[in-house]
């Protein structure tokens, strides 16, 4: 083995820092290692796999949301459960609303509702999104085009089936009561 500036050659693969097609590429692990084109193909379509799992986290946060969101009838009661008033008024020929000083609605910071299950659920999902994230972002920074493409792929593919979930109307995130 050959020392460069820290950097130990021989056996292993050094980082590229450019596309390329490599196959025997490390990912995320030093065990995730493939030898083989089998192998390689099979670890893209775990990076395939670990991206559609992203967009169903995304998709279910989304969900979650516009659910709270429906069933606090949009104007009646906050996203959040409510508990402080505030009012929204419509002029008859306007959709837009004219004042509003007696609609419920509650602080996001409040007790109550950093102890919510919805809170809790939402921070959890947040998380392993987060997670999901870096993950991801790890592996693109491997320079490894099937690697990216796999990643785009799975991006595509759980967008196509989740998308619809995180798809919330501006109109019911910011309460137009009136439309």
């Amino acid at each position: 083995m050959m020392n460069m500036g820290g950097m130990m050659m021989g056996n292993m693969p050094m980082m590229e820092m450019y596309f390329h097609f490599r196959v025997k590429e490390y990912i995320l692990f030093k065990e995730w290692l493939p030898e083989t084109h089998f192998a390689f193909v099979a670890s893209c379509f775990g990076v395939a796999l670990i991206s559609f799992v992203y967009e169903a986290l995304r998709g279910q946060r989304g969900y979650l949301f516009k659910r709270k969101l429906i069933a606090s009838s949009v104007c009646g009661t906050d996203a959040f459960g409510s508990t402080e008033t505030h009012v929204c008024e419509c002029d008859s020929d306007s959709t837009k609303p004219l004042s509003s000083t007696s609609k419920n609605v509650q602080l996001p910071f409040l007790p109550k509702y950093l102890a919510s299950k919805l809170h809790i659920t939402q921070t959890l999902l947040y998380f392993l999104q987060m997670f999901g994230s870096y993950t991801l972002m790890m592996v693109s920074m491997t320079y490894n085009v099937p690697l990216l493409g796999a990643m785009i792929l799975g991006h595509m593919a759980g967008f196509f089936v989740f998308g619809p979930l995180y798809e919330v109307a501006d109109e019911e995130v910011m309460c137009d009561c009136c439309g």
